[in-house]
């Protein structure tokens, strides 16, 4: 497909192409409850009463840390490891004193159905990934070089793909160069739940919001990224404005 000027001088859209491998798909822009998914209908359960307020683009989800709040949904094979896969999102902080899980699915004991885990500690966001479901015995992880170090207050777009061809994870923060790194195998694909600002709900929870989360079982272009990343603005589903 092009990605040119038509004879009408106008550029052509990528939004057919992100359809393609979307998964999931979560706005989290409900007050409060079960947060729908528009890709596949997976609803998100609600972990001690996740709030709401004003998002990057109509409203987020708000999680606060010391309620241990989380989304979470049962295991299946679109959001576990085993293949390539994209993970995109906008974050915003309230606090930054410590690790706090972002996207995970990954258990908390760490000896067994950990397949991935994206947080953001102190000094920079991170991406890491298990090839046997063991996070005590081995796992990569790449972190993004920029910006170091996040703030608090502020709207960060967040994408972090693992390439299964070439075992390579990538991780990149407001459309930047992506950081990358060479990962050992595959990414483990296990029976663990999939969670939305925390690990088992209640261990590295996030004090902060996030807002239009995205799967693909696919890698993105760095074309589809920078038209989702969109100058700063963001777009979100259906990908058509």
């Amino acid at each position: 497909m092009s990605y040119g000027v038509n004879r009408f001088n106008k550029q052509i859209k990528p939004q057919s192409t992100l359809l393609s491998g979307l998964v999931a798909y979560w706005p989290l822009d409900e007050p409060s409850g079960a947060r729908r998914d528009l890709a596949k209908r997976y609803l998100a359960t609600d972990n001690n009463t996740v709030g709401s307020t004003q998002g990057f683009r109509g409203y987020a989800a708000r999680f606060v840390a010391a309620s241990d709040e989380s989304l979470s949904r049962t295991d299946n094979d679109d959001l576990s490891g085993g293949g390539s896969f994209t993970i995109a999102f906008w974050t915003r902080f309230n606090t930054l004193t410590g690790d706090m899980a972002l996207v995970s699915k990954w258990k908390a004991a760490g000896d067994a159905e950990c397949d991935y885990l994206i947080n953001v500690t102190t000094t920079s966001f991170v991406f890491a990934t298990t090839s046997n479901g063991d996070a005590f015995s081995t796992y990569d992880e790449v972190g993004a070089s920029t910006p170091s170090p996040p703030v608090t207050g502020v709207w960060y777009f967040v994408v972090c793909q693992f390439d299964a061809v070439a075992q390579v994870g990538y991780i990149s923060i407001n459309n930047a160069t992506p950081d990358t790194k060479a990962f050992a195998g595959q990414v483990f694909n296990g029976a663990h739940i999939f969670e939305l600002g925390a690990i088992d709900a209640t261990v590295l929870s996030l004090d902060g919001d996030l807002n239009h989360v995205g799967v693909w079982r696919r890698v993105l272009t760095d074309r589809e990224i920078n038209w989702l990343y969109n100058g700063g603005k963001g777009r979100e589903y259906p990908f058509t404005n």
